[in-house]
């Protein structure tokens, strides 16, 4: 058997694997997709944009916890805007503008490089920092994405900005390591979030120790819990209850 002929049957057997590894994982994601995610598009009820937005996202679960928290706020109607602070995936703005383009959108953020000091403590009680390096959000370019029709960009901390606005929010994603930061963002969107409304946090089961201590900090002043959520980094989730629920 001549080199060329062995070579040429490596080459078949190489598209062969990759050829059967390709359908495979494509009938994998399928079948793990939620259900109405897959009905909505069978149906032709997702706009292309949002179902090219899905098929670009790594974090699946993200995605679609973030699309199922805009479909119940829209079918439950809850008043507010959705509001992004410390903003570190210019993706999921987009999603809600392509998602629901009538509801206001505010994003609370620095949109510049900075360094963040995180604390640790390990099982000994020993504390340690660390400074990790943050990229921002190119401002510019998520104008150019999703436009300025209701969408207001308040520029500068977060747990400054934000506590300066006072319209109703229906949906608060967060997304900021700084224990402080998140402190006060969570307290200001929670006392001006509707009924109803929901709080997504970020990172909160990563090898963050300062989101888990400040969010089970928070939840421990309020009346509802968080439910974890099996996202790449770990978010968690609020829904505001409502105070004329009766049984």
């Amino acid at each position: 058997m001549s080199l060329i002929t062995i070579l040429n049957i490596i080459i078949v057997n190489v598209i062969v694997i990759l050829a059967l590894s390709y359908f495979w994982s494509g009938w994998n994601f399928k079948v793990f997709k939620p259900w109405l995610w897959l009905e909505m598009r069978k149906r032709k009820q997702l706009p292309s944009e949002i179902e090219r937005a899905e098929s670009h996202t790594q974090d699946k679960i993200r995605f679609y916890s973030l699309w199922f928290a805009l479909e119940q706020i829209d079918t439950n109607n809850v008043e507010g805007s959705v509001v992004f602070a410390s903003l570190e995936d210019a993706e999921m703005p987009v999603v809600v503008r392509m998602h629901s383009p009538e509801r206001k959108i505010a994003i609370f953020d620095s949109f510049a490089n900075r360094d963040v000091e995180i604390v640790r403590e390990n099982c000994q009680g020993e504390i340690s920092r660390q400074v990790i390096h943050i990229e921002g959000v190119d401002l510019e370019k998520l104008k150019q994405r999703i436009g300025e029709s209701e969408v207001t960009y308040h520029v500068g901390k977060p747990a400054e900005t934000i506590a300066d606005d006072s319209k109703k929010i229906a949906l608060a994603v967060i997304d900021t390591v700084d224990s402080e930061e998140l402190s006060s963002v969570m307290k200001n969107s929670y006392a001006r979030m509707s009924e109803g409304g929901m709080m997504i946090v970020h990172d909160y089961n990563h090898n963050w120790d300062s989101v888990r201590r400040s969010v089970d900090a928070f939840e421990a002043s309020i009346a509802e819990n968080f439910l974890w959520l099996p996202d790449m980094y770990g978010s968690v989730i609020m829904i505001k209850n409502k105070k004329n629920s009766q049984l």
